[in-house]
């Protein structure tokens, strides 16, 4: 009983050091220490400039991604994005049978859960498979960052276009 009770107080002392020592961390009870340098863990928030990382920091919440974790299925309407930091995210499509086939992997390089429509339904099922963090975000704000252009704009449409079209396969031609 000591142990426990020592080991949650060690906890939580040693969160509360962290987000001290970290400059424009915020945390809260429900969610670990959020921080710009964090969020720059992954690649496409780390291309913005920070003004724009900024604003949408008030927006992202730092979650824990859990091996086998299912963070949207096949026909859910998307209600976030999430981009991993150090998680593995699999990208699948379940066939007629129940057979599942592998159609992408994102890690600390993208997002998984893009919707730029109100409404949009998710075309596959993204399942955690390497446990670790990530940043969610509201896909309303997505949509609206996205809407106003600039650098998350320009950095979400490399992202997909490189997943859309695969590697040798040229522009404006259809892969076979």
């Amino acid at each position: 009983m000591f142990i426990a009770a020592h080991t949650t107080a060690a906890t939580a002392n040693a969160a509360a050091v962290a987000t001290a020592a970290i400059p424009g961390a915020r945390r809260t009870a429900a969610a670990p220490v959020m921080s710009l340098a964090g969020a720059r863990q992954n690649e496409l928030l780390r291309a913005l400039p920070e003004p724009d990382l900024e604003r949408l920091r008030s927006h992202m919440e730092l979650v824990p991604l859990k091996a086998g974790q299912c963070l949207y299925d096949f026909g859910d309407e998307l209600e976030f994005c999430y981009f991993p930091t150090n998680a593995i995210v699999s990208l699948q499509y379940i066939n007629e049978d129940g057979a599942t086939t592998e159609i992408a992997v994102v890690g600390r390089e993208g997002v998984a859960g893009m919707a730029f429509y109100r409404g949009e339904r998710a075309s596959n099922t993204a399942v955690v498979t390497g446990a670790g963090y990530g940043y969610r975000l509201d896909a309303d704000v997505l949509r609206r960052s996205f809407a106003e252009g600039g650098v998350l704009a320009q950095q979400l449409m490399r992202y997909t276009s490189r997943h859309v079209y695969p590697a040798g396969a040229k522009r404006g031609q259809q892969p076979s």
